[in-house]
């Protein structure tokens, strides 16, 4: 199993995509940092898609 700080969540997803994988880092660089350097190198991935959250509107079960 591969060990990643900035994971929050991870869900394994139906759809477009295979899985769904939230991440938490302090600013945009050090987001490109995973995205370049950990998520896109994995044995098996093919793409990574982002999103980046501008505000949560709602946060359910706080």
């Amino acid at each position: 199993m591969i060990q990643l700080p900035q994971a929050a969540f991870t869900h394994y997803i139906t759809g477009n995509f295979d899985y769904l994988l939230q991440a938490e880092a302090a600013d945009l660089t050090a987001y490109e940092d995973v995205h370049a350097n950990r998520l896109a190198g994995l044995p098996g991935v093919v793409t990574v898609t982002s999103y980046v959250t501008m505000k949560t509107l709602t946060s359910w079960g706080t």
